[in-house]
């Protein structure tokens, strides 16, 4: 039968809407138009959602359009700057991402780039950092004397709430406001170590100790003259101290120099008057050495000192309070030879004035023996 009227293919060629609306379902709350000139709006339940213009899609506040519709490989934008980022919110359009240079992003808070990323490098607050050629994190804290750093955890809360957030487990700040110099703290909620450095070394760097040999762990201090040179320790400066806190407040409990000398705050500790000092320190060598290494003597019987007595003087740690083995106490054996030395003295002493009643002259005598030998003279009584 033939078609009466036009022919399908022809219902809609040429014809001019002149802006009208062209509604589409049949409660007449969906539709297109095209009223603005050069203007297309397509209105969906009663709601402008989309709008097209010449080489744009916009989609009307309120509006979404789902990722999974964009085939798009790209999509363009403006280069944008700090002050107009080309990626921003409506509600804030001076915070956002840019376009710095070629392969370089930039992230902008209120007109002003806090973030940049290139080349596998991550600048906060910064924009370069001449030290950094491979992948690195530059954080430039200006003039800000607070944490630069810090590690949390929601597992911690260790309370001391004056020098970190109580979640705070690990902080870097600076240590003086103008000079610089790093201050780390670590916290902990128990008698748990608060910081633990270990050094995983595949082979050791030798078993002779000398000043050119670097452990699996090497701690160094060097000066410099504030002209980009280094230059040397003068004799006897301070280099490396460790602290606690006594009563008084926190202070150095060891300070080595720049020589190696190494000194200790021991100002409470024994005396050894009470004991025979050349027979503990006996007691301590055949303690603290290999059985097979020690050669007993006539000394030996009349010693009278056992490892409890070590312990009771704090030469030797007590292995019941502390893991692994016993550890010997630097200063208190100081403080023993110090005191055996003493005490041998003033034998000898004692020994030379009997001599003298019953040999007289064997004092005189005896510093003339002594003289020959360029060793320093005896006190004689007068």
């Amino acid at each position: 039968m033939p078609y009466l009227g036009a022919k399908p293919t022809d219902v809609f060629a040429d014809r001019d809407l002149n802006g009208a609306e062209f509604i589409l379902d049949a409660d007449a709350d969906t539709s297109i138009t095209a009223d603005t000139d050069d203007q297309i709006d397509i209105r969906i339940s009663g709601a402008d959602d989309f709008q097209f213009t010449a080489n744009t899609f916009t989609a009307q506040s309120g509006s979404t359009i789902a990722a999974q519709a964009l085939t798009a490989t790209t999509i363009g934008t403006g280069d944008g700057s700090a002050g107009s980022p080309s990626y921003t919110f409506t509600s804030d359009t001076d915070t956002g991402m840019f376009w710095v240079s070629a392969g370089i992003l930039g992230w902008t808070s209120q007109g002003t780039e806090e973030m940049r990323l290139a080349d596998q490098r991550l600048f906060l607050s910064d924009t370069a950092n001449t030290g950094a050629a491979g992948a690195a994190l530059t954080i430039n804290q200006a003039h800000n004397d607070d944490e630069i750093f810090a590690l949390k955890s929601s597992d911690v809360a260790h309370g001391r709430t004056s020098e970190a957030e109580t979640d705070s487990y690990f902080i870097i700040k600076k240590q003086a406001a103008a000079d610089g110099g790093a201050y780390i703290k670590a916290f902990t909620d128990d008698n748990f170590v608060c910081l633990k450095v270990l050094g995983y070394q595949r082979d050791a760097n030798g078993t002779s100790p000398g000043t050119g040999v670097e452990g699996a762990i090497n701690w160094a201090v060097k000066r410099h003259d504030g002209s980009n040179s280094n230059v040397n320790h003068d004799t006897n400066e301070i280099v490396y101290s460790w602290a606690a806190q006594k009563s008084g407040g926190g202070r150095a409990v060891m300070v080595l120099d720049s020589d190696g000398g190494l000194f200790l705050d021991d100002a409470v500790g024994s005396a050894f008057d009470d004991y025979d000092d050349a027979a503990l320190l006996r007691t301590f060598s055949t303690h603290s050495a290999p059985a097979d290494q020690i050669i007993k003597t006539e000394f030996d019987k009349w010693v009278g000192y056992n490892f409890k007595d070590l312990q009771a003087t704090r030469i030797i740690s007590d292995p019941d309070e502390g893991d692994g083995d016993p550890m010997w106490n630097i200063g208190q054996h100081t403080k023993l030879l110090t005191g055996a030395a003493v005490q041998q003295r003033a034998m000898f002493e004692t020994m030379k004035s009997v001599a003298e009643e019953m040999l007289p002259g064997f004092a005189k005598k005896l510093n003339t023996r002594l003289a020959e030998q360029n060793l320093p003279a005896l006190p004689v009584s007068a």
